[in-house]
C-alpha cells in the first residue's frame, strides 16, 4: 500500500458526508410518522416485539432514547450507517481487485475501489436510504 492510499477511506467518508450534509434539515416523511412519531412503543425497550424488521425497530428505539423525536438525530444515524456501508464496499472492492485472479492488472486497486464506493455513496438512487428515515 502506498503512503497516500491510507487517506482513501477518509476521502470516501468526506464525499459521502458532503453529499448528504443538507439532509439534516429534513423532517419526518411519509411512513416515518407511522414507524417513529406515532409509534407508542418506540420509547419503551421492554415492550419490544419480534417483528420482521427487528434490527430496524431496535435501532429506531435506541435512536429515540438518545435524541427523542429530533429528526436530525435520526438522519445522522442513517448517514452513519450509509457511510459504514460505503467503507465496507470500498474494502471489498479493494481486496477483490488485489487478488491474484486479476494477475496484477490493478497495481493500485485503492483508487478504483474509492471511485466505486464514492459513486455508490452519492448516487441519487441512494438518497432515500439517508433522507427517508424508515428506509434504514
Amino acid at each position: 500500500m502506498r503512503r497516500y492510499e491510507k487517506w482513501l477511506p477518509l476521502i470516501v467518508v468526506i464525499a459521502g458526508a458532503l453529499a448528504y450534509a443538507n439532509s439534516f434539515a429534513g423532517v419526518f416523511l411519509f411512513d416515518d410518522a407511522v414507524v417513529i412519531t406515532s409509534n407508542p412503543g418506540i420509547s419503551d425497550l421492554s415492550s419490544f416485539s419480534w417483528r420482521l424488521r427487528i434490527l430496524c425497530d431496535l435501532s429506531f428505539r435506541l435512536n429515540y432514547l438518545l435524541g427523542g423525536l429530533n429528526a436530525v438525530h435520526f438522519h445522522a444515524v442513517n448517514l452513519l450507517i450509509h457511510l459504514c456501508a460505503g467503507l465496507f464496499l470500498f474494502g471489498i472492492v479493494r481486496r477483490a481487485l488485489a487478488r491474484p485472479i486479476f494477475g496484477g492488472h490493478y497495481k493500485e486497486p485503492g483508487w478504483l475501489a474509492a471511485a466505486v464506493a464514492i459513486l455508490w455513496l452519492v448516487h441519487p438512487l441512494q438518497t432515500e436510504s439517508v433522507t427517508y428515515i424508515c428506509q434504514r
